[in-house]
């Protein structure tokens, strides 16, 4: 199968594409009973703006599709770069007369952590992204505009901790997922 942990899954569940189905129905329908409670008579008036959050929605699926996509292709790269690498480097060390090192790491897979990359870059960066760039657009707007410096500050503090917290997201995901 080319994607055996959906399959097991659904061999597990057999409810699993019912429930997916489910999810997504009962958010849809809960999410537009809220905007019709809170937008009262004016929903249809104010139809377009409902289906303006609807397009944001779709909006981060489709960056998040984009990154995961990005994700897997860069883990691909990466990951293979690495793992010829450490073949080379051990190739060498066995021609050479060597013994393997003790502390040797196992080559990881690369299907799997290019998956694992994939589903990072899809998930957290993506969110971790909007979110940035959410930030930095609301000083730009606002304080920036009389402050021009606390526009460059808010820049640096927010991707610098952006990029903090997806490293060690990425350590986790990735020990979590059994490719570190």
């Amino acid at each position: 199968a080319r994607l055996p942990a959906f399959r097991d899954r659904v061999l597990a569940d057999r409810l699993f594409l019912f429930r997916i189905l489910a999810e997504v129905s009962i958010d849809s329908a809960c999410a537009t009973v809220a905007e019709v409670r809170k937008r009262g008579p004016d929903f249809w008036s104010e139809f377009e703006l409902y289906l303006s959050d609807l397009s944001r929605l779709g909006c981060l699926a489709l960056k998040g599709l984009q990154y995961g996509v990005a994700g897997t292709l860069c883990g691909f790269v990466g990951q293979g770069a690495a793992n010829a690498l450490m073949r080379a480097k051990r190739g060498l060390r066995q021609r050479q007369g060597h013994p393997p090192e003790e502390d040797e790491v196992p080559i990881p897979p690369l299907l799997k952590t290019a998956l694992v990359w994939g589903l990072f870059m899809g998930v957290s960066a993506n969110l971790r992204y909007q979110t940035v760039f959410g930030i930095e657009s609301l000083v730009d707007r606002t304080v920036a505009k009389s402050v021009p410096a606390l526009g460059y500050a808010t820049t640096l503090a927010v991707r610098f901790g952006n990029n903090v917290l997806g490293g060690e997201q990425f350590v986790d995901l990735a020990r979590w997922a059994g490719v570190q």
